[in-house]
């Protein structure tokens, strides 16, 4: 299931502390003072993946894709690019209550990435993964088809990041709060602005390898799909893949 997001999102956000290198650009130009980078420059492809916490298909996406994932960053074929952006997915009828919890999970992401490097962002998607998926059973036939993201569910959530040594105190400067709904919007109008008109792409999750978009395989949601086609491409270590 893919989320269109939600997030009300001006421009007046990039004031907010990001370096001037984080300026919106069409050519998702990477800036590593903002992004989560996970792998090397000098790898042959690139892969943009837009996820948010409070999206199911996202997790759920991630979670098939990581066995790739794995070897291909180690043997330099692969660099992937996250772009947290805070949407929610929620059934009740406070929707603002659920996107600033939305937020918080991301924030904790975004801030495990932020003082611990990709290790530290890796372990921290790991655990929220776990955490998410056991989730979604537990509360399956009581939701329809997510759990709503609670106080109840962040803490502990934040709490299995402390016990795994993944995330530290959250009053440090690293992990502010401003500092990371700023990058979010950032994220999102990068997206945005790629997008142009058309808007079925403001979509999470987004996925766009060397500047190709994989809407086809992500508007099916055919898992085997998207990983066939991310595999294909990325077999051949110069960039442009089967191209």
């Amino acid at each position: 299931m893919l989320n269109r997001l939600s997030i009300p999102v001006t421009a007046a956000f990039l004031a907010m502390g990001l370096p001037a290198s984080a300026e919106l650009n069409p050519g998702h130009q990477v800036d590593e003072g903002v992004d989560i980078i996970i792998g090397e420059a000098d790898a042959a492809h690139e892969l943009i993946v837009y996820f948010s916490p409070g999206c199911p298909g996202c997790i759920i996406l991630h979670d098939f894709l990581s066995d790739f994932y794995e070897p291909s960053i180690s043997e330099n074929r692969l660099r992937i690019i996250y772009r947290l952006v805070p949407d929610f997915y929620h059934r009740g009828e406070n929707n603002q209550l659920a996107e600033e919890r939305s937020d918080w999970m991301a924030r904790w992401l975004q801030c495990s990435y932020t003082t611990g490097g990709e290790d530290s962002f890796d372990a921290a998607l790991d655990v929220f993964i776990s955490y998410a998926m056991a989730s979604n059973r537990r509360f399956q036939g009581r939701e329809t088809t997510w759990p709503a993201i609670t106080n109840a569910r962040n803490f502990s959530f934040r709490s299995l990041l402390q016990e795994r040594g993944v995330y530290t105190d959250p009053d440090q400067p690293a992990c502010d709060t401003e500092r990371a709904r700023d990058i979010f919007a950032r994220n999102f109008l990068l997206l945005d602005r790629a997008a142009g008109d058309d808007r079925n792409r403001v979509r999470a999750p987004m996925l766009i390898l060397d500047g190709r978009w994989l809407d086809d395989q992500l508007d099916s949601f055919d898992l085997n799909s998207i990983a066939r086609t991310i595999i294909l491409y990325t077999s051949s270590m110069f960039p442009g893949g089967d191209q």
